[in-house]
């Protein structure tokens, strides 16, 4: 006889007598209806003896249960409604569905209300079995014994035995104590045209003259090679030979390496070229060259250090599509694994690396701390240039160009808020139909290129009629509008008649409206659109009559300014709707002033864009001052968290920021 009517019965009962170690009514509760769900259900993909562990998780045991998995616990014991577990069989999350229809489908309402009931009576477990390792955690176990990761030592220098002398020092005493554990004895000497050829090759990339070559030769002095050693590294040539090295590590370049259209040089990436070669050349020791190309803004903070260039070594990477998170932080994990230790660590991006001691939640710290380190704009300066005709000629080009940029824009951005004063009507309607259907942002956005408006502008206007500014500033204005935008379409025609008489009589109301307002229903409005074009020619007027005062008084058409005779209070009231402090126009507010740009059409944007990227291209000139590629401190923090499977959309446990596990501890 089937039982399963018992379930919420028997669960009641034993929620109370839940506790750390389950009783024998909980135990044969887990038995008879848990255990068969997950043994059924779950082990194929989460278990030890399945050699799967599907997300990071396995639940064939009590103590595998409750440690979770990739998107952190999957029960609270005692509280179903956050247990991912509930959520995922109950399909109410459709990135999180088990199991999956691949396997089954979703379970039967009876067996999701019989693990939700096990849940709430605190998830009574009697299984006993031991968690089986992650295949990472035992990365981790065979890591810390793998000469990689152990601390550098000094070792003992081997005793050798060399008839002739040829052990000079430490090196060569590990390399003869090698190749005599072989049967092999040092290579004889080379003769001094071979070694000046061997060193000067090696140390600059150059051959050495003749000259040099025969001086080498001749030279008695028992120090004769220490000396040539010593003036090859000396040499500026030394710096530039090693460093190149370095700067393919680094994957130095002059451009982003992008794939999108315009100019993508990085024309301070030199200075981060510079100051590597000046590091070999002034003998920088190692940890120091490293450290300054991590965190050179914490060493040295004051602004304009030269060492600041060393940063470079993060930020000169690729930037291919623009997307911060999915590419320059991604590249600059990879540049500190490989470049710095040799490690793959981007492939614990999307997973626990499969061969190497790196976890995901390692990536994630990581990610966490590159996430919290920002360019500064502009860039800072490291060098102060001498007056002299290369700066002036830049300086004198920059300011000119950066002048144009602004007056072509403030051209452009008036000439479209001009626009946007004449098409009121087609905004109102616009607005009045986003929030009647309610439209997401994309579909404004298409609504808008069908009608040729702008979609943030429309946004405006529906925030705007949507505000109290409409209800109380600008009430004696749009109060009408609002009321006939209410009227449904079947009574438009008895509604709409009603209303025409009240406003044109603009007595009945407690707050008269505006004279001109109420001369738009002398005659009854045909529908909604008809409104529309009388509200927007009534402000087309206003705007006209306006800008008329401005030029009378000499004001260049500057709108923005009070002229000496301004028009009467009834069409002020009508002008604070296009140009006042809450207008959807209003001057002051950010989407004229942080974002102009979205207001304007491609080609316009795209001839301001070759302005800026004349300024860009300026930037290479030899009078322009150098800035270092540097990075600085965000100034919120950053909680970064897993991306599953490398996804920012389903996001597990929180990762603090720290060091790789393997070398830093837990």
């Amino acid at each position: 006889m089937k039982t399963y009517w018992l379930v919420p019965f028997l669960a009641a009962t034993l929620m109370a007598a839940a506790s750390e170690e389950p009783d024998a009514r909980q135990i044969e509760f887990f038995e008879k209806h848990i255990r068969p769900i997950l043994v059924n259900h779950c082990y194929k993909c989460h278990s030890a003896q399945a050699g799967q562990r599907k997300g990071d998780l396995q639940l064939d045991s009590r103590q595998a249960l409750l440690k979770g998995g990739g998107r952190g616990l999957v029960i609270v014991p005692g509280d179903p409604e956050n247990s991912l577990l509930v959520r995922a069989v109950r399909y109410t999350d459709p990135d999180l569905r088990m199991p999956p229809e691949k396997d089954g489908g979703k379970l039967s309402e009876l067996q999701i209300h019989a693990l939700e009931s096990w849940v709430a009576m605190g998830a009574p477990d009697p299984r006993t079995e031991k968690v089986q390792r992650s295949t990472i955690e035992q990365h981790m176990d065979r890591s810390k014994q793998h000469w990689a990761f152990q601390p550098v030592r000094k070792p003992a220098v081997p005793q050798v035995q060399t008839p002739d002398s040829g052990v000079q020092n430490s090196i060569d005493a590990f390399v003869l104590s090698r190749l005599q554990e072989s049967g092999l004895q040092l290579s004889s000497r080379a003769d001094k045209r071979t070694l000046i050829r061997r060193a000067t090759f090696d140390l600059t990339g150059l051959p050495p003259t003749p000259e040099e070559v025969d001086a080498f030769i001749v030279d008695t002095d028992l120090q004769a090679y220490e000396n040539l050693i010593d003036r090859l590294l000396a040499s500026p040539d030394y710096g530039e030979r090693w460093g190149r090295h370095w700067l393919d590590v680094a994957r130095y370049a002059d451009t982003h390496g992008a794939i999108f259209s315009g100019d993508d040089s990085l024309p301070y990436a030199w200075t981060y070229r510079d100051w590597v070669i000046r590091a070999f050349n002034d003998d920088l020791p190692y940890d120091q060259f490293l450290v300054q190309q991590l965190a050179a803004d914490q060493l040295q903070p004051g602004v304009g250090h030269p060492s600041l260039a060393a940063l470079g070594f993060l930020t000169v990477g690729r930037k291919r599509n623009r997307n911060v998170d999915d590419e320059c932080l991604d590249d600059r994990i990879d540049l500190v694994g490989r470049g710095l230790m040799g490690l793959t660590v981007a492939c614990a991006r999307c997973h626990d690396h499969k061969l190497e001691p790196v976890t995901t939640r390692d990536y994630y710290s990581l990610y966490g701390i590159f996430k919290t380190s920002v360019e500064p704009k502009p860039w800072p300066l490291i060098h102060k240039k001498e007056p002299n005709p290369n700066y002036q000629f830049y300086k004198t080009k920059k300011e000119r160009l950066q002048a144009k940029r602004s007056d072509s824009l403030t051209k452009l951005v008036n000439q479209r808020k001009t626009e946007f004063r004449a098409a009121v009507g087609d905004y109102l309607i616009a607005a009045n139909d986003a929030v009647n259907a309610k439209m997401t942002e994309a579909q404004i956005e298409d609504m808008a290129k069908q009608r040729k408006i702008n979609h943030h502008i429309i946004k405006r206007w529906k925030e705007a009629l949507n505000s109290d500014v409409a209800q109380k500033e600008y009430s004696a204005i749009l109060t009408p509008w609002l009321e006939f935008a209410a009227i449904s379409d079947v009574d438009w025609e008895r509604q709409a008649g009603v209303l025409a008489a009240e406003f044109a009589s603009n007595a009945s109301k407690p707050n008269k409206l505006n004279l001109r307002v109420a001369s738009l229903f002398v005659e009854t409005p045909t529908d909604l659109k008809d409104l529309a074009s009388r509200y927007g020619k009534l402000f087309a007027q206003v705007d006209r009559q306006w800008r008329e005062l401005i030029q009378a008084d000499d004001l260049e058409g500057d709108a923005s300014q009070q002229p000496e005779s301004l028009p009467d209070s009834e069409d002020e009231a009508l002008r604070a709707v296009l140009y006042g402090e809450n207008s959807p126009l209003d001057e002051n507010e950010s989407t004229f002033l942080s974002a102009p740009l979205k207001l304007l059409s491609d080609a316009e944007r795209n001839r301001l864009t070759g302005l800026e990227q004349k300024v860009k291209k300026l930037e290479k000139h030899p009078g322009a001052p150098a800035r270092a590629m540097a990075l600085q401190d965000a100034p919120d923090r950053f909680q970064a968290k897993v991306f599953v499977r490398g996804n920012p959309k389903s996001t597990g446990p929180a990762t603090p920021p720290k060091f790789l596990e393997v070398l830093a501890g837990p």
